[in-house]
């Protein structure tokens, strides 16, 4: 347990990759990311009628893998080919075909389900299985709560852009956007994207008064 605990601390040091690839420093934590998601997942996922003991599980665990194997993002395979980072950032969605957007899906998928089973190797049965089902669930869109959890991560990220933009950053907020409004579609995380998406279409009026 101490062993699991101790690897799943690495998260509180990890740094978002999307953040620092974007300049961002100091960059929020995959832990900092996590916690807010957790939250949000309670106190919405009541409001959605979903089964908030389940939702909260999978927020804290829908990142854990990255403790063995890194925060990977999209536009991973475009760098590694050899295009610079500051290039494939803000372009990544027209470099990227659908199918090879797929295909860095599908490999993240394999390589944090790798990672999990390194991490959860040292649990106990019953924890190890019921921490593999929850991810699991989550990776795959299974369940309503997994279905609403990925939407709140998407919303988590806008909001945590537009926070770094009001303290002067190039959060790249329009990428973000894009993102939420492919994903979103509850309707308890439509009505938050809408104040969003007036909050920025507000501050882009002041910034170009």
């Amino acid at each position: 347990m101490l062993e699991f605990l101790r690897t799943a601390g690495r998260l509180k040091t990890l740094p978002r990759q999307g953040w620092v690839d974007r300049g961002i420093a100091p960059a929020e934590s995959v832990a900092d990311h996590s916690y807010r998601a957790a939250l949000m997942a309670w106190v919405l996922g009541q409001r959605a009628g979903l089964d908030t003991d389940r939702l909260v599980k999978i927020m804290l665990v829908h990142d854990l893998p990255e403790a063995e194997v890194g925060d990977a993002t999209p536009y991973a395979g475009i760098v590694a080919a050899g295009m610079a980072v500051h290039e494939a950032v803000p372009r990544w969605r027209e470099l990227l075909t659908p199918e090879a957007h797929r295909a860095a899906k599908r490999e993240k998928h394999r390589m944090e389900a790798e990672g999990l089973e390194q991490l959860s190797a040292t649990l106990p049965d019953v924890l190890r299985s019921e921490l593999r089902e929850v991810w699991t669930d989550y990776a795959e869109r299974r369940s309503p709560e997994a279905q609403f959890a990925a939407q709140i991560d998407k919303l988590e990220a806008l909001l945590q852009a537009i926070e770094y933009r009001h303290r002067g950053h190039a959060a790249d907020v329009e990428n973000f956007l894009i993102t939420a409004r492919e994903e979103i579609v509850h309707p308890v995380l439509r009505k938050l994207l809408h104040e969003l998406e007036a909050e920025i279409t507000s501050q882009q009026g002041t910034e170009s008064a």
